[in-house]
């Protein structure tokens, strides 16, 4: 017959393991969207920007330069 294990000592080990694991959040989602995926064969090598993330910030920076000059500096 099988060991019942407690509902506490069964968290314990989940927070342990999700602790442990270092790719599961919300910075590695946000690197994973910001950069480009890793070179597998160099892993010492750093990411580059994605474009598309570049030209959308650039594009942001933009607008909001846009509305700031013509409502506050005009």
């Amino acid at each position: 017959m099988t060991q019942r294990i407690p509902p506490e000592e069964t968290y314990g080990w989940l927070k342990a393991h999700f602790e442990r694991q270092r790719d599961i959040g919300l910075r590695k989602t946000i690197e994973n969207v910001v950069f480009s995926p890793r070179n597998p064969f160099d892993s010492k090598a750093r990411r580059l920007p994605r474009p598309g993330f570049v030209f959308s910030v650039c594009l942001c920076a933009f607008a909001v330069g846009w509305f700031l000059y013509f409502n506050f500096v005009r």
